[in-house]
């Protein structure tokens, strides 16, 4: 009997860590992704973080069809992709405010005969 517990309980094993990655990596991915949201990304970096967020869907969509690994896989690109934004808005430069506009100097009275 416990000749076949041993392979049994790492067939269990092994069935379980599929989605526990998978979904593990997701998370993350999501936690980044509003970091990257909340600091401004979409203006500063909008290619990476748009990539991040299309591959972010998509390891959802994997993830719903069973494909664990490739759920992973995409969600740990999408993960690096919203670091890479983030790191993109941390050294974009700050936004130079305009110059406020000059009110009109006081027209000087006509002096009167």
């Amino acid at each position: 009997m416990t000749r076949f517990a041993l392979p049994v309980l790492l067939l269990l094993f092994a069935v379980g860590c599929g989605p526990i990655r998978s979904t593990v990596g997701i998370i993350q991915a999501d936690q980044v992704i509003k970091q990257a949201r909340e600091a401004g990304a979409e203006t500063w970096a909008p290619y990476p973080f748009q990539l991040a967020e299309s591959l972010y869907a998509k390891a959802i969509e994997e993830q719903g069809y069973a494909q664990y690994y490739q759920s992973w896989l995409y969600a740990k690109e999408a993960k690096t992709m919203a670091e890479e934004a983030l790191a993109t808005e941390a050294g974009a430069p700050e936004p130079v405010p305009e110059p406020a506009p000059e009110a009109p100097a006081d027209p000087e009275p006509e002096p009167s005969e």
